[in-house]
């Protein structure tokens, strides 16, 4: 999240943070520019079966905030939990980014899962995510708005890729020999086992391989 409040505050624009996690918690501590808001009575509601009356209460104080603060342009990051108290509040414009799961596998746990996942895509105004096949899951489930793929990138101004040889060097690796990397982490909605599962015939075609 942070990158996108920092883009926002240098740019001049007053920046709030609505969270339901508990205060103090690093991920979201405040930044200079960002005013962050704590869902009032989460530990209240944490409990699975108030989970609509938590949505509830998180729409209505969406709303609040909203409208206390003036709020110009509101931006739901996943479409559940957040995406569905965004929608809930009534609130426009409402941006809504999609991030995976809350697309591929949270809609199909359950029929109130599904439910809450439509209503944020049709309340949306804009639609974003990260590739074209998760923007493409989100239109199936039901989204009409304008919609759009915004890619994750690097800061080349402070990561800036070296040269090739000397990185090679590093890692005492062979100069002209192909590398296989997968960066992802070890869970099964990555389909880790697509990878594994798909080396032998990297190797077939090139042994010299290195993964």
């Amino acid at each position: 999240m942070h990158g996108w409040e920092a883009y926002f505050v240098r740019a001049g624009h007053r920046v709030h943070l609505l969270t339901w996690l508990m205060p103090g918690v690093p991920s979201v501590a405040e930044e200079p520019g960002v005013k962050v808001h704590y869902l009032p009575g989460a530990a209240l509601f944490s409990k699975p079966r108030l989970g609509l009356l938590r949505s509830l209460w998180a729409g209505m104080h969406v709303r609040f905030l909203v409208r206390r603060y003036r709020i110009d342009l509101l931006h739901a990051h996943q479409a559940i939990p957040y995406g569905f108290w965004a929608s809930l509040s009534g609130a426009h414009p409402m941006v809504l980014t999609a991030w995976g799961s809350d697309i591929f596998t949270e809609p199909y746990t359950s029929r109130r899962a599904m439910r809450y996942v439509r209503h944020a895509l049709a309340h949306a105004d804009l639609l974003t995510a990260d590739s074209e096949h998760l923007r493409r899951a989100a239109l199936d489930l039901g989204c009409r708005a304008p919609s759009t793929v915004v890619q994750l990138g690097v800061d080349t101004a402070a990561f800036a890729p070296g040269r090739r040889e000397q990185a090679r060097q590093a890692l005492s690796l062979p100069q002209d020999t192909p590398i296989v990397l997968s960066p992802r982490a070890l869970s099964p909605v990555y389909n880790i086992d697509v990878v594994i599962d798909s080396l032998p015939l990297v190797l077939k075609r090139g042994p010299s391989t290195c993964y």
